[in-house]
Formats: C-alpha cells, sequence, structure tokens
C-alpha cells in the first residue's frame, strides 16, 4: 500500500509526529482488513491542514483501492486525535 502525506501550514515537528503516529499505530489496523490483492494496490492519502485562527487541524484519510474509495474527515484542536477519528471513519466503511 502506497501512502502519501500532504501538510498545510504544519510544523515539521508536527509533520514527523503524524508520520510517527501515523506508521506505529494506524497502518496495522488498515492493513488487518485490507485483503490480500488490496495491499499491492491500495492508494492511502493522509492530508493534515493547520488553521492558525481556529488553533485547529483538519484531517482527512482518502483509501483508494481498485475501484473503491473510502474517505473520512475530522477536526480537532489535538492532531492526534484528529487522524484517530479520521482512520476510525474509514475502518468504519472498510468493515462494511
Amino acid at each position: 500500500m502506497n501512502i502519501r502525506y500532504y501538510f498545510q501550514n504544519v510544523n515539521e515537528d508536527c509533520k514527523n509526529g503524524v508520520e510517527n503516529f501515523f506508521s506505529e499505530k494506524k497502518i496495522a489496523q488498515i492493513e488487518r482488513l485490507l485483503q490480500q490483492n488490496e495491499h499491492q494496490i491500495g492508494q492511502l492519502n493522509i492530508r493534515v491542514e493547520y488553521f492558525e485562527k481556529h488553533n485547529a487541524f483538519s484531517v482527512k484519510a482518502e483509501l483508494a483501492f481498485g475501484k473503491k474509495v473510502l474517505f473520512g474527515e475530522e477536526q480537532s484542536h489535538d492532531v492526534k486525535r484528529a487522524v484517530t477519528l479520521a482512520v476510525k471513519r474509514l475502518l468504519t466503511q472498510l468493515k462494511k
């Protein structure tokens, strides 16, 4: 599975933290639900944007494999919470 990260208005510490948190905790959850052939053709895009005015993060997770595209989006003041909830939405869709 290919994973791409896109960041907007995010500092380097936050970028590294999101990449490490996602690779250590969340990728295994997603891969567990994908079938073997879907691992090879899957594309996962993670977009993290920081809104300075509201002191909040927006995380969008998009998983494309085959003809299916699953999407999860969440906003929070804590970037890890936003990532967790966005991935939780993806996992819910994968289970169905």
